[in-house]
């Protein structure tokens, strides 16, 4: 868990593991031996410190994206099956309700 949460980090600022383990003034090794479970809270915090968050950010569990539902269903016209996916959230591109109340704001608000 820690391990994929720094290569997250890592990957959106642009920063490698080589990086981080200068930072830290230890090899990639190391870090590598930290980052695969055997870490010290002490460690931990300095790693964190290093990647600019707090340790409980790096314990904390990646959310995942829930599955499109696939509803299955016959063409009433060529009968032809027919599969389609539903977006949990219920909207339609993956908007939110907020994203997609303020797009319809946006547009009756134009003249």
């Amino acid at each position: 868990m820690i391990k994929e949460k720094v290569q997250i980090i890592l990957k959106g600022s642009g920063i490698t593991q080589n990086d981080l383990a200068d930072k830290l003034n230890i090899t990639r090794q190391t870090l590598h031996y930290y980052l695969n479970g055997n870490i010290t809270l002490s460690k931990l915090a300095e790693i964190a410190g290093a990647l600019g968050v707090s340790p409980w950010e790096l314990l904390t569990p990646i959310p995942q994206k829930p599955e499109p539902q696939l509803l299955q269903t016959i063409c009433p016209y060529c009968k032809k099956p027919l599969q389609i996916a539903l977006n949990p959230s219920g909207n339609e591109n993956g908007q939110t309700n907020t994203d997609k109340e303020k797009t319809d704001q946006g547009r009756n608000n134009t003249p």
